[in-house]
């Protein structure tokens, strides 16, 4: 009898133009508020920041948590975590949206607390092993580099990954390599 899986499809948009840094380099305030986590649908729980998002996803086999946050926002997605009834130790991937300091900052820390598979794009790779210091956003600037990491997995645009009754399918977006706008 096949498997059968419940397929997730997650759709990352970047608005890049929404925010600006000052000279400090300070993030806006709301990529390090906290907020309650919540069910969003099925096995899919929001445990982010108040303005960044963060997925936890059940399957039978344990969880694959999406995305991350700032670096300091590592204890509070692990509150968000076990005060849902989850433990931290159960996470078994670690899925990368794409590798901007917002998103991944956290990822070192989980693969130390967990052990779990870091899975990203392959056009994540570099950016990820330089610790954002590639970043053609923000590699001129030191305060917003993260902790350098090793995929343990690279895909591609179309390919899935499969943790027990979760399929999940990666869909490329402009985001995951410089991209040159008309007229720039």
């Amino acid at each position: 009898m096949k498997a059968k899986f419940l397929t997730v499809s997650i759709a990352v948009f970047c608005l890049l133009g929404r925010f600006s840094f000052s000279a400090d380099d300070s993030v806006p305030k709301n990529w390090l508020g906290s907020i309650n986590p919540f069910r969003i649908a099925g096995p899919i729980y929001y445990v982010g920041t108040e303005g960044l998002g963060v997925y936890l996803i059940k399957s039978n086999n344990g969880l694959i948590l999406l995305s991350g946050a700032m670096p300091q926002s590592a204890g509070m997605i692990s509150d968000s975590i076990r005060s849902l009834g989850f433990k931290t130790s159960d996470i078994r991937m670690l899925l990368v949206s794409h590798a901007h300091i917002d998103h991944v900052g956290t990822l070192a820390e989980f693969k130390k607390i967990t052990g779990a598979k870091v899975v990203a794009m392959h056009a994540e790779d570099a950016l990820l092993k330089s610790g954002g210091k590639t970043d053609y956003l923000f590699g001129n600037r030191p305060a917003l580099h993260f902790v350098p990491i090793n995929p343990d997995q690279l895909i591609q645009d179309g390919e899935s990954v499969v943790l027990g009754d979760i399929r999940l399918t990666a869909i490329g977006h402009p985001d995951t390599q410089k991209v040159a706008l008309p007229g720039k």
